[in-house]
C-alpha cells in the first residue's frame, strides 16, 4: 500500500493491520487432526481422496486469502491513503474538484504598495487555481468577482462560466477595481449557492486582502455624517456574524474554505483620504458666496501633511486652495471653499487632496451644487395690519427672511411677497418656492388642495398660529382631511400678554437636533438665550401627527406638563411643512424683537432653508445609491448619461393618491396633484451623472440636471485582518486552509480531497466479502 500511496492521513490505524492474522490463526486452529490407522478398506479410499485433496487445499486457500484481504482493505480504507499530485496513479484517485472562486473587486483591492495594485496580486493567484483544475477529469469552477451592491449588469456573467477554462480565464483577466464597498457575508453565499448542487468535492477559495470593513459589511464601518453623530457600533461578534453564518452553512453542506492573502504587508497600511465633500443645508444663490466643506481623515499611523485644491465645472486650474494641515493619525482635518457661482443651474465642483498617495480611490471628491435665482417667498398675512405695522406678522418675517433690503449691495436666498390672506385664491403658487399663513384663518377646501398639491409636488409651506386661526376648522381640514399639518390642533392655551406678571410665561425648550435649528444646538450662549430669553403668553396646544407616512419631527418644545410641540416638521409628498405653534408677531410672544440676539432672524432662515433645500441631498449620491427625481409636471423621456460615456433613456411614471401608475401622461389629471416620478435603481459609476431632457422645447423643467456619485468613505479604512485575527474575531472554530500564493496550483491536490483512495479500498473489502462468501457456498455445497 505504501508503495502505491504518497501517505496517510491516519498513519497510526495502520497497526490494526495485525487483524488480518486473525482469519490465519483461526484456519489453523481448526483444522482437522488426522488419525492414522490400518484399514485394508482405506487403500481404496485414499487413492480418491489424492485426487480431491489438492483441489480442496487451493479452494480453501483461496477462502482464507479473500478474508484475510478483506480485513486488510478495511484497516487501509480507515487510516485514508492518498495520492500526490505526482503520483503516477493520481488520476486513478483523483476526485473532481467544484471550486468557487470569490475575487476581491472593492475599491481597497486599488492599493499599490509599489508593486502594482493589489486586484494584479489576486488575479495572478485567481489564475494559478484555475490552472490547477483538470476538466477532464471532472473539475469545475466557477469565478464570483464580488463587491457590494451588486452591478446588475454582472448578474449572472460570471456564474454562467462552470466547466468553460477559456470563459474563465477571459473574465479573470477583465476584472477591474470597483469603486463598491466589500461584504464577504455575500460573497460566501453566493458561493455556497454555486456549489449547493454537488455533493463532495466543494473548495471556496476567498482571494483578498482581508479588509476589516468586508467582513462586517459597508454599514458596520460607516460613520453617519448627518447631524447627532454615529449610532450605536455594533460588538465584534454582531458584526462579523453574518460572515459567520454564511461559511457555518457552506461547511455543514460540505465545502472545504481556503484563504489567500494578497494584502499588503502592514495590518494598518499608510493613507489619507477624502471621506466627504460637503455644503450647508442652505439656498446656493447666483453671485452670493457659498461654502464648501472637504473633511479629511488620517487612516494611517504616521501624521501627514496634505493639502485640498478645488475645481469648479470643467476649470483645468484650481479655483482655490486650502493651506496644508498637519494631521495626526486617526485625526481628521477640515478644509474650506468659498466661491460665488455666477449663473443658475447645477454646478459639479470638485476637491482633489495633495499629494496623492498610495490608494488614490479616495483621493478625490465631487459636489454638485445647484445654483438658483432668489428663492421667491408667498406670505398670506391673516391680519389687517399691513406690512408695516410692528404688530404684523408679514413686517417680522419680511425683515427676517430679506435683512438686506432690496437697495442694499447683499442679497438675502429668499425674495419675499405679502399678500392679504383673501388673495390666496387668486395666487399662483407654482410661482413660489415657500408659502408662509400668518396668523390667518383657516384657508376654504379647495384653497387648502392647492396648498396640498403645492407641497405634494416640492414646495415648503410654514404656517404660524395667531389669534385668526380656528382650531377645530385647522383640525378639520389641515389635519385630519388632507394630512398636512404635522400636529393635531387641540385648543389655544394661556394668555397673551405676556408681559404682565400675573401670567404664566412659557418657555421654550431644544427639541431633537435639525438642520432648522443647527445654529441652536452649536452654540451653548445662543441654546441658552432661546430657551431663557424668549417668553410666550399664548400658544396652541397639539399632539404630534402619530399616523404619518415619516415620523413628525418636533424641533421645539413648550415647557408647560405637556411638552408641547412649539415648532414641528413633516413631509408630504416631495415638500416639507412646519408649524410654530405661537405669532410671527408681539401680541403673544417677545420672539420677534428679543434683543439678546437675533433669535427670531436666525430661526425663520434656518426654516426657510430647511423648506428649500431637498433632504436628503437628490443630487449628491453614493455608489449603489437609486436615483429619484419627482417633477410636478410632466418632464418627459430623459437620457441618463454616465460618467462612462453610456447612456440609458428613463420613462417617468405617474404618481397619484392611489400610488403610482406605470407610464407616463402628459395629461395630469383634475387639478394640480399629479405628479412624475423618474427613477433609476442603481447608479454603479463614480463621477457626474447627467439627466438630458430630450425634447427641451416640448417638456418644462431643467434641461440638464448634474448628479455627482461618491465612493462610500469605509473603503479608505484599509485596516485588515491577520490571519490569526481572522481565526479568533470571525471564524471561530471554523476551520480554513491559508495557502501561499505561489503554491495555489496545488492547493486542494496534496490534500485529502486531491486523491484519496479510501472509499476505492473499501469497495475492494466488499468485493472480496462478496467473493467469500459466494465461494464458501459453492464448496460447502460439493463438499456435502
Amino acid at each position: 500500500m505504501g508503495m502505491l500511496a504518497s501517505g496517510f492521513l491516519s498513519p497510526g490505524l495502520l497497526g490494526w493491520l495485525a487483524l488480518a492474522a486473525v482469519p490465519v490463526v483461526i484456519h489453523l486452529l481448526t483444522r482437522r487432526r488426522v488419525v492414522r490407522l490400518a484399514w485394508a478398506a482405506m487403500k481404496f479410499l485414499e487413492r480418491a481422496h489424492r485426487k480431491t485433496r489438492r483441489r480442496i487445499q487451493l479452494e480453501n486457500l483461496l477462502l482464507l486469502v479473500l478474508r484475510v484481504l478483506a480485513i486488510a482493505l478495511l484497516v487501509a480504507a480507515a487510516a485514508r491513503p492518498f495520492l500526490q499530485a505526482t503520483s503516477p496513479l493520481a488520476e486513478l484517485a483523483h476526485t473532481p474538484r467544484h471550486v468557487a472562486v470569490i475575487v476581491d473587486v472593492s475599491a481597497s483591492m486599488g492599493y499599490d504598495d509599489g508593486t502594482g495594485p493589489l486586484l494584479d496580486r489576486a488575479r495572478r493567484g485567481a489564475e494559478k487555481i484555475l490552472a490547477g483544475l483538470k476538466p477532464a477529469a471532472g473539475d469545475t469552477a466557477v469565478l464570483i468577482p464580488h463587491a457590494a451592491p451588486a452591478d446588475p449588469r454582472e448578474d449572472g456573467a460570471a456564474a454562467a462560466a462552470y466547466l468553460d477554462p477559456e470563459r474563465l480565464r477571459a473574465t479573470l483577466s477583465g476584472l477591474a477595481v470597483t469603486d463598491r464597498t466589500s461584504n464577504l457575508a455575500d460573497a460566501f453565499e453566493t458561493a455556497r449557492r454555486a456549489l449547493e448542487r454537488h455533493r463532495t468535492g466543494q473548495e471556496i477559495y476567498l482571494v483578498s486582502d482581508l479588509q476589516k470593513v468586508g467582513f462586517g459589511g459597508a454599514a458596520a464601518g460607516r460613520e453617519e455624517e448627518e447631524e447627532g453623530g454615529a449610532g450605536a457600533a455594533l460588538s465584534p461578534a454582531g458584526r462579523y456574524q453574518g460572515v459567520r453564518d454564511a461559511l457555518q452553512r457552506a461547511v455543514a453542506a460540505g465545502a472545504t474554505l481556503h484563504v489567500v492573502d494578497v494584502g499588503p504587508e502592514a495590518v494598518r497600511p499608510e493613507n489619507v483620504g477624502l471621506v466627504a465633500f460637503t455644503r450647508p443645508p442652505r439656498v446656493v444663490t447666483v453671485a452670493q458666496p457659498a461654502v464648501m466643506e472637504a473633511r479629511v481623515r488620517n487612516f494611517g499611523t504616521e501624521p501627514r501633511e496634505v493639502a485640498v485644491q478645488f475645481y469648479v465645472d470643467h476649470d483645468a486650474s484650481p479655483r482655490g486652495v486650502a493651506r496644508p494641515q498637519r494631521i495626526p493619525p486617526g485625526g481628521e482635518a477640515s478644509f474650506l471653499f468659498f466661491h460665488a457661482f455666477q449663473h443658475e443651474g447645477p454646478v459639479a465642483v470638485r476637491a482633489v487632496l495633495k499629494p496623492l498617495d498610495s490608494f488614490t480611490h479616495d483621493d478625490e471628491r465631487l459636489l454638485v451644487v445647484p445654483v438658483e435665482p432668489r428663492v421667491k417667498v408667498l406670505l398670506v398675512e391673516g391680519s389687517s395690519r399691513g406690512t408695516e405695522a410692528f404688530e404684523s406678522a408679514a413686517f417680522f418675517l419680511l425683515q427676517a427672511l430679506d435683512p438686506f433690503g432690496a437697495d442694499g449691495d447683499l442679497k438675502s436666498a429668499f425674495a419675499p411677497e405679502a399678500i392679504a390672506w383673501h388673495e390666496l385664491a387668486r395666487a399662483d403658487l407654482a410661482a413660489y418656492g415657500i408659502v408662509v399663513l400668518a396668523d390667518c384663518p383657516v384657508p376654504s377646501e379647495t384653497e387648502t388642495a392647492t396648498l396640498a398639491a403645492f407641497v405634494a409636488a416640492g414646495g415648503g409651506l410654514l404656517v404660524t398660529w395667531g389669534p385668526n386661526t380656528d382650531p377645530e376648522l385647522a383640525r378639520e381640514r389641515l389635519a385630519s382631511a388632507t394630512g398636512l399639518l404635522p400636529v393635531v390642533p387641540e385648543r389655544v392655551v394661556g394668555q397673551p400678554d405676556y408681559t404682565d406678571p400675573r401670567h404664566r410665561q412659557y418657555r421654550l425648550r431644544l427639541g431633537a437636533r435639525h438642520p432648522a435649528t443647527r445654529p441652536f444646538h452649536a452654540d451653548a450662549d445662543l441654546e441658552t438665550w432661546l430657551e431663557d430669553g424668549v417668553a410666550v403668553g399664548r400658544f396652541l396646544r397639539s399632539v404630534p401627527v402619530r399616523n404619518a407616512a415619516e415620523p413628525v419631527r418636533v424641533l421645539l418644545e413648550f415647557d408647560d406638563e405637556e411638552r408641547s410641540p412649539a415648532l414641528a416638521e413633516r413631509r408630504v409628498g416631495a415638500g416639507k411643512v412646519m408649524l410654530l405653534a405661537t405669532t410671527a408677531h408681539t401680541r403673544w410672544t417677545n420672539l420677534p424683537v428679543d434683543r439678546q440676539a437675533p433669535l427670531f432672524l436666525m430661526l425663520v432662515d434656518g426654516i426657510a432653508n430647511h423648506l428649500r433645500v431637498a433632504e436628503p441631498d437628490p443630487f449628491n449620491l453614493r455608489v449603489g445609491d437609486p436615483l429619484l427625481r419627482i417633477y410636478s409636471a410632466f418632464p418627459g423621456k430623459r437620457e441618463l448619461k454616465r460618467p462612462s460615456g453610456a447612456g440609458e433613456v428613463l420613462t417617468p411614471v405617474r404618481l397619484g393618491a392611489g400610488g403610482e401608475a406605470a407610464g407616463g401622461d402628459e395629461d395630469g389629471g383634475p387639478g394640480a396633484s399629479w405628479r412624475f416620478l423618474l427613477r433609476k435603481d442603481r447608479l454603479m459609476e463614480r463621477g457626474v451623472h447627467r439627466l438630458i431632457r430630450e425634447a427641451p422645447r416640448l417638456a418644462p423643467g431643467p434641461a440638464e440636471e448634474l448628479f455627482a456619485v461618491n465612493p462610500d468613505p469605509v473603503e479608505s479604512a484599509l485596516e485588515r485582518f491577520g490571519i490569526a485575527d481572522l481565526q479568533a474575531d470571525v471564524f471561530q472554530g471554523i476551520p480554513f486552509e491559508v495557502p501561499a500564493l505561489d503554491g495555489l496550483e496545488k492547493a486542494g491536490v496534496e490534500g485529502p480531497r486531491g486523491g484519496e483512495l479510501w472509499k476505492y479500498l473499501v469497495l475492494g473489502a466488499l468485493a472480496c466479502l462478496v467473493a467469500e462468501m459466494i465461494a464458501a457456498q459453492r464448496i460447502g455445497a460439493r463438499q456435502t
